[in-house]
């Protein structure tokens, strides 16, 4: 049989405008998450060796991640749609093409996205504090947690660190529908050299979750998409 072509996206559908339709939703949903555990993190370090500055501006930070995401999901979704009307150009087989569909789209694979988004915006707001700590000078260890109920990957991971080689990058790392998380411990080298306090910046992630534009933008975002959409997602 002669394989036929499909121009996945051409005249249909604007990937740039659906980056950053996503990115708006996700930043509705996941921007105050990074931000409470970002102002946690920065409280759990400063009971452990006192003040120690954050590296950068986490508000920008949290937004280029869900950006990056966002557009991951985005290509993920283009490459399961064009595979299936491959797969049904070349077989004509209308079931499996309505199977690949609902795979994409139906309520599980909602379960899983929404579950996977959400660990990652868990892991990324504690490790970026514990990257700031460890770039001031002191020594860092981050464990894995997991559930009870977790699969046999992640139960191997239950207790061991990232520092000594068991793993490289946080949940939900090992696959989707990770329910994982990280915590970190903190301590002084011998000799270390002390930085200003980040009071300052723990006070300004404090406004930027009650006041600022993020989570100002969020609500503002919810509305929209109500609006826009009749239904909240």
């Amino acid at each position: 049989m002669q394989r036929r072509t499909y121009a996945m996206g051409a005249g249909t559908v604007d990937w740039v405008r659906e980056d950053r339709r996503l990115t708006d939703v996700l930043l509705a949903a996941l921007g105050p998450t990074m931000l409470r555990m970002i102002l946690a993190g920065t409280e759990d370090a400063e009971d452990a060796i006192g003040p120690v500055p954050l590296m950068g501006d986490m508000g920008a930070v949290t937004e280029a991640y869900i950006a990056n995401q966002a557009g991951r999901i985005n290509r993920a979704t283009r490459s399961r749609i064009g595979n299936a009307q491959q797969r049904l150009l070349d077989t004509d087989d209308q079931d499996r093409f309505l199977s690949d569909i609902l795979g994409a789209f139906g309520a599980a694979a909602a379960v899983t996205l929404g579950v996977t988004a959400t660990t990652g915006a868990y892991s990324m707001g504690s490790q970026l504090v514990a990257d700031s700590v460890e770039r001031s000078g002191y020594i860092v260890e981050t464990v894995w947690h997991a559930e009870r109920d977790a699969c046999p990957i992640c139960q191997a991971l239950n207790g061991t660190t990232k520092e000594s080689g068991a793993w490289t990058q946080p949940p939900p790392s090992p696959h989707p529908n990770c329910r994982c998380w990280i915590s970190h411990t903190y301590r002084e080298p011998e000799v270390v050299g002390r930085n200003a306090p980040f009071t300052a910046e723990r006070e300004a992630l404090q406004v930027a979750l009650d006041k600022d534009r993020l989570y100002g933008r969020s609500r503002a975002l919810m509305a929209a998409w109500r609006r826009r959409e009749g239904r909240t997602f």
